[in-house]
């Protein structure tokens, strides 16, 4: 049997079987195959690096056997906890698909080991770190697998939350401490296609270098200089990265996302991604808002007041073509779809400007119309200013339609901070 690319296939939670079991399990037993196959082949190896590359897969194999039957019944009880038949989807489904990227991944990295381990380039103390850092994934994910165990007894089945006065603390004292340095190190992204852990280790690398200048006032070139360390240095990252998870103030989160607000990386999307006709700003005025439900009554929502009052609310508009209605020079009919965008940054930094890059790639590729949202920024507009100014926006975007040129027979919902639910027409949700 063979494993493709994508952690998704792999994942496939609880549907098609091959021979009665789920072709997952296939995966875990490949991978407890490919470990004993390595672990055989390195235990007369008396260096430092064979022993420690012996133990590495022995501990794999261990870690595997725990995981297991854990993950097991997870996965048989994940669809119970699903919002309806055809919305395969909820928490532990996806922690599943999780654990069993984890597995993919070391599966690849033990074939790998398997295939060059007899050429004269094979590199021991690469693949000893490669092996010990996948056992030490494996294990923090045997720990969280233990405490969904337990979330699973507090409530009665299909109940995600509680039915008993419990708390996080209780929980996490059910467990072991869960290791988070292995999930920033070399096993960055790991549960995502090779694509996206270039994206993420490029993230962290610029998030633990602006860290130190940051905390020590230091410059770009100090930035870029340890920056440097931890593009060589995984578990040096990682260590830098768990450390700001935990002490991080807002005031570091927001100066770090706002280097996508500054000049030069304003200039980024125009010279790097896709050309784009229209990308304009729409400023909405703070009036209310009429809309139909699907039961043909009439609802108005009022401009949002809380915190900071009546204010102004600003949309970016993105299209590739120019279509009718949203320009008098217009070269396109209205599309028949349009997506709805919330952007990225804890509700308390960037823009629809610091998204344009990727907000450009998409105008082109599914050829409709993208509107995002500038909504408020804590800590000067708190919760839930951001919210209701976006439910206003979508409101306001019901209405005008023909304005943003799409007809609104199909659109799609996009939010990187949270979900909205609606109850008037088929909404996408994208992740």
């Amino acid at each position: 049997m063979s494993f493709g690319e994508s952690p998704a296939k792999a994942s496939m939670c609880c549907k098609e079987e091959v021979g009665g079991a789920p072709p997952t399990f296939a995966m875990y037993e490949a991978l407890k195959d490919s470990c004993q196959n390595n672990a055989t082949y390195f235990q007369p190896d008396d260096t430092e690096n064979g022993q420690r590359l012996y133990q590495g897969f022995m501990t794999l194999i261990d870690h595997i056997d725990t995981v297991w039957p854990l993950v097991d019944h997870v996965r048989k009880v994940a669809p119970l906890y699903d919002l309806d038949a055809v919305s395969p989807g909820n928490g532990y489904r996806s922690f599943v698909s999780v654990v069993d990227s984890c597995v993919l991944h070391g599966l690849k990295l033990s074939r790998q080991v398997c295939t060059g381990r007899d050429t004269l380039l094979f590199r021991k103390g690469y693949f000893v770190r490669e092996v010990e850092s996948c056992g030490q994934l494996l294990a923090s994910l045997g720990t969280c697998l233990h405490h969904l165990h337990t979330l699973l007894t507090w409530a009665p089945p299909g109940e995600l939350f509680p039915s008993e006065n419990h708390t996080p603390e209780e929980l996490f004292a059910t467990a072991d401490t869960i290791n988070q340095y292995c999930f920033y190190g070399r096993c960055l992204g790991f549960q995502f296609l090779p694509s996206m852990r270039g994206i993420l280790k490029g993230i962290s690398i610029c998030m633990a270098g602006f860290s130190e200048a940051y905390y020590s006032h230091g410059n770009l070139i100090s930035s870029v200089w340890t920056g440097g360390q931890y593009l060589l240095d995984p578990e040096l990252r990682a260590r830098r990265i768990v450390n700001i998870s935990q002490s991080a103030s807002v005031d570091f989160c927001k100066a770090f996302w706002f280097l996508a607000e500054s000049e030069i990386m304003k200039r980024v999307p125009s010279l790097m991604s896709s050309t784009v006709a229209v990308n304009r700003v729409i400023t909405i005025p703070p009036e209310p808002v009429t809309v139909s439900t699907l039961a043909g009554e009439a609802l108005t929502v009022s401009p949002p007041t809380v915190h900071i009052g009546l204010q102004s609310l600003n949309l970016r508009l993105i299209s590739v073509t120019k279509r009718t209605g949203m320009d008098s020079e217009a070269t396109a009919p209205p599309a028949d779809g349009i997506v709805f965008h919330c952007h990225g940054g804890g509700f308390v930094a960037q823009s629809s400007k610091s998204h344009e890059m990727y907000l450009r790639d998409w105008a082109a590729k599914l050829n409709v119309p993208i509107l995002s949202v500038d909504y408020s920024l804590a800590p000067q507009a708190p919760f839930p200013r951001a919210l209701e100014e976006v439910f206003y926006a979508y409101c306001w975007m019901l209405n005008n339609f023909k304005e943003l040129g799409t007809t609104g027979e199909d659109y799609r919902f996009h939010n990187l901070n949270m979900l909205l639910c609606n109850d008037r027409k088929k909404v996408y949700y994208a992740y």
